[in-house]
């Protein structure tokens, strides 16, 4: 069986290693996660170019003093994103009621999907009984 050494394992890309500043990208990306916002959207939170940020996830540039600053601003641990160590945020991020209600949507259809998945499909042939 060969393998492929050259794309990264899955392990590697869920969980960056803590002070690994190869996993740099990978930490901004989780952070960016936590705080529930786009690429767009922490760009304008933080005042750091959406180019700039889509090259850090990406993991083409390292990061300024001056954007750890802005992403410290924005709520994100600069030990997280530099070294892996917790907590990724500095604190909550706080929400209006419409984007409540739009996480809260966005949770009810990935909680479907999941369940859609793991749901094995009707035979239409049987007969199935009531619950």
């Amino acid at each position: 069986m060969v393998t492929d050494t050259t794309s990264p394992s899955p392990e590697r890309i869920a969980r960056p290693r803590a002070g690994n500043l190869d996993d740099f990208g990978l930490r901004v990306r989780r952070a960016r996660r936590d705080l529930v916002l786009t690429i767009q959207g922490f760009s304008t939170a933080s005042g750091i170019p959406t180019s700039t940020l889509k090259n850090y996830e990406l993991g083409h540039s390292k990061p300024t003093a001056e954007n750890l600053q802005k992403m410290y601003a924005a709520g994100v641990n600069p030990m997280w994103v530099l070294l892996g160590h917790n907590p990724v945020l500095l604190f909550k991020p706080k929400f209006t009621p419409a984007q409540k209600a739009k996480l809260l949507l966005r949770k009810k259809r990935a909680d479907a999907l999941a369940a859609a998945k793991t749901t094995p499909p009707v035979n239409s042939e049987e007969p199935t009984e009531p619950l």
